[in-house]
């Protein structure tokens, strides 16, 4: 993989044009403070990996790279020394559309971070990350027509300082909830991920009043509805630091 790397250092350093994305659309004025970082790269970047993939003899890395022709722009603003992270970073979770569905929270010592997802049918057209740390702010847009299992698998693996926050989105790939749609007053059947395990499942309506909750044992387990009526509801799964949604709909 280490071509993979020198071409994004390399193409980090290229001229980029400015395209729309949830940064363009709501934060462009933090873009020429001189107390923030910004990083872009556009899809002739990620483009550039076709031409590499002919070198490649590995069916995993070839992979990798068809999954980079299929992102459009990344784009990157971190702000350093704000006076209050928390504040600024509740301000920017305001500015996300309902378009984006917020998918997973983690929460470390020194910071909380937020994953959305613009998501239809297993395609993802953006991706945001939302987050603070002690002393900063960080915004992240990736734009593009991702199947939504190779996001999951591959985006963990690109190198840099503020991608490294990505990581723990694979989280959200490996909870799988079936069947879903599902009968009201039926066992949702769900499947966790290893430190999702002795978490526990809180059903929540769309406007964010909790309604039930029940413990997760074991990898694979069973959820009650009962007593939901039918209609669309967040279901997230909790264990300590890590919190992971998803839209169920009950008929």
């Amino acid at each position: 993989m280490k071509r993979l790397w020198t071409l994004l250092m390399v193409v980090g350093l290229m001229p980029l044009t400015y395209g729309q994305n949830l940064i363009a659309e709501r934060f462009s004025s933090l873009v020429a403070r001189e107390d923030v970082s910004h990083l872009r790269m556009t899809s002739k970047a990620f483009q550039m990996a076709q031409y590499l993939e002919a070198e490649v003899d590995d069916e995993e890395t070839e992979a990798f790279f068809r999954f980079l022709t299929t992102m459009n722009a990344l784009e990157i603003l971190v702000q350093r020394e704000v006076e209050n992270p928390k504040v600024a970073y509740r301000e920017a979770l305001g500015k996300v559309p309902p378009s984006h569905q917020e998918v997973m929270e983690l929460t470390e010592e020194n910071g909380t971070f937020t994953f959305f997802l613009d998501e239809a049918n297993g395609r993802v057209y953006e991706a945001v990350l939302i987050g603070h740390g002690p002393e900063e702010c960080m915004v992240l847009s990736l734009t593009g027509d991702m199947a939504l299992a190779d996001l999951v698998k591959y985006l963990p693996q690109v190198q840099g300082e503020e991608l490294r926050y990505m990581g723990p989105l694979a989280t959200h790939g490996q909870l799988k909830l079936y069947p879903n749609p599902a009968r009201a007053g039926n066992y949702l059947a769900v499947e966790v991920p290893e430190n999702l395990i002795g978490g526990t499942a809180i059903w929540y309506s769309l406007d964010g009043r909790m309604l039930q909750q029940a413990p997760v044992s074991d990898r694979l387990d069973k959820l009650s509805t009962h007593g939901l009526a039918a209609g669309v509801y967040v279901l997230t799964i909790k264990n300590g630091n890590v919190s992971v949604k998803r839209r169920v709909v009950l008929e």
